[in-house]
């Protein structure tokens, strides 16, 4: 019987009657040549969702004791590794198997800081991947020094790069109503949109929430990112949520599914979502900045940062005001303009 492959992937013989693994998602295209299954194959196509390109498998020198690739293996059995969430597991994943494929073969006590700086510096435009980079290596080195392999992580300590940036864009009212004049009620689309709009959920949990998750008019469900394994979103229905909701016409586990009626992933509903917003005329748009957007609704009706917590899940308040800074600010302005008017 033959292994099953991911997404995007498919089987075919070359001229030589040989057979080989093709990735192809209508982007990039790439030859998967590593066993099928194996570890090596997953970075290949790892790699290749990111478009990264083909990526050499480590050598067997490379896993030898004292490597960086040797190293990173063993990060994979850690605890540090193993207890993360399933979700969080392939970016780190990603994020190690492209600096292996370059650096696995170095011997792991003449990387010095210096080295890191210049491998980071090297990322060019890419800031947040080097940041991200830098703070994976971290965790992994610090294992080398526990096996005192190096007496000082060459990882910490060193300066990351700043990200002039706020995040995901937030979608204003003008953009949700440019959607809704697209996408109708009772479409899929539109089931998205109120789903995240007013549970403030990620797309990790829009597409595998279904109807069991809905009870006595509350939803209530266990967010995928959260660190706390019995953490509960338990909010209520909103009106505009329970339209969408009794529209539905199947009795599928996930609420939202793709056109063969099947259930999205975290990373395929992301794209799908991202890809209609594009079509709607609304590139700027993504998931993510509903979520964004949901919290910015809240702060505008003056709920307090504790009432927005309960519903985001974040886990501090600090959290909640990068959501809602602009909001809060925008409402101080007008509260400060009103009370500066002169009695007559």
């Amino acid at each position: 019987m033959k292994k099953p492959l991911p997404l995007y992937c498919y089987r075919f013989q070359d001229r030589h009657g040989k057979w080989r693994v093709r990735f192809n998602d209508r982007k990039h295209s790439t030859y998967l040549k590593s066993a099928i299954g194996s570890p090596e194959f997953k970075a290949e196509y790892r790699a290749a969702l990111l478009g990264q390109g083909e990526v050499k498998s480590p050598s067997k020198k490379a896993s030898e004791p004292g490597t960086v690739s040797r190293i990173i293996e063993l990060y994979y059995k850690s605890p540090e590794y193993v207890g993360l969430r399933d979700t969080t597991k392939p970016n780190y994943r990603s994020i190690l198997e492209r600096f292996r494929a370059k650096h696995g073969h170095k011997r792991v006590s003449r990387l010095e800081k210096q080295h890191l700086k210049e491998i980071a510096a090297s990322m060019g435009e890419r800031k947040s991947a080097a940041n991200n980079m830098l703070k994976r290596f971290a965790v992994v080195f610090e294992i080398a020094v526990d096996l005192k392999w190096i007496t000082v992580n060459p990882a910490k300590g060193i300066k990351k790069f700043k990200i002039k940036s706020k995040g995901h864009y937030a979608w204003t009212e003008e953009d949700i109503e440019a959607f809704q004049k697209v996408y109708a009620s009772g479409t899929r689309e539109r089931l998205a949109l109120t789903l995240m709009l007013y549970t403030t959920c990620r797309i990790s949990d829009a597409v595998k929430m279904g109807k069991q998750h809905i009870k006595k008019g509350r939803i209530q469900f266990n967010p995928q990112k959260s660190d706390d394994a019995d953490q509960i979103i338990d909010i209520p229905v909103h009106p505009e949520l329970q339209k969408e909701l009794s529209l539905i016409q199947h009795n599928q586990l996930t609420l939202i599914l793709t056109e063969n009626r099947t259930p999205y992933n975290a990373r395929t509903g992301g794209a799908w979502f991202s890809r209609k917003c594009t079509e709607a005329g609304l590139p700027q748009c993504t998931a993510h900045g509903l979520r964004k957007s949901g919290a910015v609704r809240m702060a505008q009706n003056r709920r307090s940062p504790h009432e927005i917590q309960a519903v985001t899940g974040h886990r501090t308040l600090t959290e909640v005001t990068k959501y809602t800074e602009d909001a809060n600010r925008a409402g101080l302005a007008n509260n400060a303009v009103k009370g500066n008017k002169k009695k007559v």
